[in-house]
């Protein structure tokens, strides 16, 4: 678990730099390029928001489908299920459609793509290495999360009542998410 929260943690932080800088170019560096004291925010803003629609659009289209939240969820919320779909076909996508979102300003935020990028991550490596799915994506979701938030014990908290309508979440893989 340690091992697969250190593997996330790092794919976290990545992430976090690069939304910070893709933020940082599109609100403020190309706006001050293209003369911000002639740039109507009523023009700009709708203008970025619907270049990045129509390239998620695009890129959707082109891409295979984003392991979601929705899949999380649906893959955890009873007894765990062992079929998460491979890193290949599914992380980067999962990443750069959230990176767009988040960064046009049409997303509620990336904490919910960090639970599930490092779900997808701590799966393959527990099937790669014949250990508990389960257990390997909670600690992948909780090592994401909290080193992008920077909130170590909410973070893993929050990766495993995510998957729960209840207030009970699964306790035997709080463990694998504290350590990660």
């Amino acid at each position: 678990a340690v091992v697969v929260g250190s593997i996330t943690a790092g794919l976290g932080f990545l992430y976090g730099k690069v939304l910070d800088f893709a933020l940082h170019s599109v609100w403020k560096t190309l706006p001050a390029r293209l003369g911000a004291t002639r740039l109507n925010p009523s023009i700009y803003i709708p203008a970025i928001m619907t270049s990045g629609a129509l390239l998620l659009g695009i890129l959707s289209v082109m891409m295979p489908p984003a392991f979601t939240v929705a899949d999380f969820v649906t893959a955890f919320s009873k007894e765990p299920n062992l079929d998460i779909p491979g890193l290949p076909k599914t992380l980067l996508p999962l990443l750069l459609l959230s990176l767009i979102t988040s960064t046009c300003g049409f997303s509620l935020g990336p904490e919910a793509p960090m639970v599930c990028s490092g779900a997808l991550v701590g799966a393959a490596l527990a099937k790669e290495w014949n250990l508990s799915v389960p257990a390997l994506a909670y600690a992948g979701a909780a090592g994401s999360l909290t080193s992008f938030m920077g909130i170590p014990i909410a973070g893993s908290i929050f990766a495993l009542e995510m998957t729960r309508r209840t207030v009970a979440f699964p306790g035997q893989y709080i463990g694998p998410a504290v350590a990660a």
